[in-house]
């Protein structure tokens, strides 16, 4: 089975910043769609420089294997991302009433479509039906496509595609860390930033590059 959703077919420097900054585009200040339309948008930049000559199966798998759980084991396994993959293809090309034969056939033919190398010209196409895998994920796993696109563009922020000034306010923050917490007082974000704001209060409110390694 697949998800019941219908689709058509902290870069380097001097000193640091605390995570979970309120920026323009943080669910503070935007609604938890227009944050998520902003992770999407982020993402595609980010799927259009990796995909070209990537098997599409192996572009999900790199892209969404290494989302953890919060108590850090792997959320989503080879074969629950291919077979999720392979739901979001065959519903993209859907065949009423096929003949056996014709299944058969379309099966083949996803399969194939999962090994075959990204071409540039449908990276576009690709970028979507990633998306609607991580949609699908969140469904089967419960771990939100706005928590998995976020850990992966947080491990990809040093990517070219992602220090582009529209996509790093999105990119560095990290409210997604928080999930379903929001209604609470405490978050994650609200106690890493008061411990950064404590250990940093006689530099100014910044850190070097040293004292963030340790």
């Amino acid at each position: 089975g697949g998800c019941s959703r219908s689709r058509p077919p902290l870069g380097s420097g001097r000193g640091r910043r605390p995570l979970g900054r309120q920026t323009s585009g943080a669910p503070g200040q935007r609604s938890k769609d227009e944050f998520k339309k902003a992770q999407k948008e982020a993402m595609r930049a980010l799927i259009a420089t990796l995909a070209p000559g990537t098997p599409l199966g192996q572009l999900a798998f790199n892209l969404l294997s290494p989302t953890k759980s919060r108590d850090g084991q792997n959320v989503f396994s080879q074969n629950l991302i291919n077979s999720t993959l392979s739901d979001v293809l065959e519903r993209r090309s859907p065949i009423v009433q096929a003949s056996p034969k014709e299944a058969k056939l379309r099966k083949d033919t996803i399969a194939d479509l999962m090994e075959r190398p990204v071409h540039l010209a449908n990276v576009g196409e690709h970028a979507e039906t990633i998306l609607e895998v991580a949609d699908c994920l969140e469904e089967k796993s419960g771990v939100t496509a706005t928590e998995t696109m976020g850990q992966c563009l947080w491990r990809h922020r040093d990517s070219e595609a992602l220090q582009q000034e529209v996509f790093r306010d999105v990119v560095e923050d990290v409210t997604w860390v928080d999930g379903s917490a929001e209604a609470s007082s405490w978050t994650v974000v609200s106690a890493c930033t008061t411990v950064f704001r404590e250990l940093t209060r006689d530099r100014g409110g910044r850190m070097t590059a040293k004292s963030w390694a340790k």
